[in-house]
């Protein structure tokens, strides 16, 4: 399981990066759209063609933690059927 990495200083990878985006299930496309960048930023990313600076794990942190938040909700309302 990838972790993000944020007292660390190596930068996340390409790989990690990709294997948290599939982790999460969500597409370059929905990636792009929660950073407010390109799909080919993400595709760079992904290939370790663009450096993942500091703030995008920040933001990838925030992300994985509204999904979570998301999920639990959906479960809560699905019980109480």
């Amino acid at each position: 399981m990838f972790h993000l990495r944020l007292d660390n200083l190596v930068p996340m990878t390409g790989k990690e990066f990709k294997e948290w985006r599939r982790r999460l299930k969500l597409t370059q496309s929905e990636v792009a759209k929660a950073l407010d960048v390109t799909e080919m930023t993400v595709y760079r990313w992904e290939t370790d063609k663009a450096p993942i600076l500091r703030t995008v794990e920040l933001a990838l942190k925030q992300i994985e933690s509204e999904s979570k938040v998301r999920a639990l909700s959906k479960t809560s309302r699905s019980r109480s059927r």
